[in-house]
């Protein structure tokens, strides 16, 4: 168990921004929420899973809702808490550990407030290295645990309980349920045991965020070191020269296009994505898709920009990070794949789409 100081978690927030591939709620927001906790007097820590006995009862805590609307909608800090407090009198028993559910963007920070406030230790996992938009899309459901019964809690004191027949059924009236809360809310579920949640997780994902936040704000050589962190290569770099985003079915969905520069000049690059970036385009040809991540960075400086801050004439660069192995099985990519989504073409990982296509790749 490590205690994470103000400093870890800026770091975090910042890495987190990185592996929410463009959503996952806006980490900035959730360091916020972090930093609020932190300065009431609690403690932050993060604790590995291999340290916890493998039958003690583990939740994972997460937000849920549109990124766009987590930005406006604020919280009052209670949420979590009181989803916590009606699943464990729905079931009967008292949870010991907390699973953060994606590392990516706001969820990163939410878990660790939630076990600050609790005195329940965090562990260093989550269920997708990265951010999707929807509940089922998490290794935790790929690998067995079922994500109901589920607590969904919104600011105004409203908590909705959820016992559903399916994953995607628990997503369908978790959604629908958010939507009439107003867009956002937290959420608690996927109830087991430590040693399950350490069979079926992305291990130290915390770990990774930290990693490449440190890089991000102290580097003199930030996008080589970035690339190395990440393992990942430049996509693309451009200027931002349309972006389209609208809210349906409690989703932000969009997309966003680029106009090549430098060695891209006269090309162009397309990003579609809902909440998270799901597929990128170069001259119509797709390049990168998930489950692998397409995160978009600010030219300058490094700093990831998320879909509800980018906009019009910014210049980037587009990078693709190769996903955990864990979503590269035939069962994972059923669930998160490009097919997943309405695409109809099949998954290629980025670092072979990058070997078949030459050095800019």
């Amino acid at each position: 168990m490590r205690e994470l100081t103000e400093e870890n978690l800026r770091n975090i927030a910042m890495g987190a921004a990185v592996l929410g591939t463009g959503g996952g709620g806006n980490a900035h927001m959730g360091l916020l929420t972090a930093l609020q906790v932190m300065k009431q007097g609690y403690k932050f820590e993060l604790t590995e899973p291999e340290e916890l006995e493998e039958d003690l009862v583990a939740v994972a805590m997460f937000g849920i809702g549109a990124p766009t609307v987590g930005v406006e909608k604020i919280r009052n800090g209670s949420e979590s808490i009181r989803a916590m407090k009606t699943l464990e009198r729905y079931l009967g028993k008292k949870f010991q550990a907390i699973a953060p559910i994606e590392v990516g963007g706001v969820n990163s920070m939410l878990p660790l407030a939630l076990g600050a406030m609790t005195g329940l230790p965090v562990m260093n996992l989550d269920g997708m290295g990265r951010a999707f938009p929807e509940v089922q899309m998490v290794t935790y459901s790929v690998y067995g645990i079922e994500a109901s019964p589920m607590a969904v809690a919104d600011e105004r004191g409203n908590v909705n309980l959820i016992d559903a027949y399916s994953d995607v059924w628990t997503e369908r009236i978790a959604r629908a349920t958010c939507v009439v809360e107003g867009g956002h809310a937290d959420a608690l579920g996927y109830v087991s045991t430590v040693g399950e949640f350490i069979r079926t997780s992305v291990p130290s994902t915390y770990t990774l965020a930290e990693r490449i936040g440190n890089v991000i704000r102290y580097s003199r050589d930030v996008w080589n070191e970035v690339l190395d962190t990440v393992d990942g290569h430049i996509l693309f770099e451009g200027k931002c020269s349309d972006i389209e985003r609208k809210m349906v079915a409690g989703f932000a969905r969009g997309s966003a296009s680029i106009e090549g520069m430098g060695p891209y000049k006269g090309s162009e690059m397309t990003i579609s994505f809902q909440n998270e970036n799901l597929v990128a385009l170069l001259d119509g040809k797709p390049v990168a898709t998930v489950p692998d991540l397409i995160t978009v960075m600010d030219y300058e400086n490094a700093k990831p920009l998320t879909t509800e801050v980018l906009r019009y004439g910014v210049r980037v660069k587009v990078l693709a990070i190769p996903c955990h192995e864990k979503w590269r099985t035939p069962e994972a990519l059923r669930v998160a794949g490009p097919k997943a989504f309405g695409y109809d073409f099949e998954y290629i990982s980025c670092e072979r789409i990058r070997a078949e296509n030459g050095a800019l790749l």
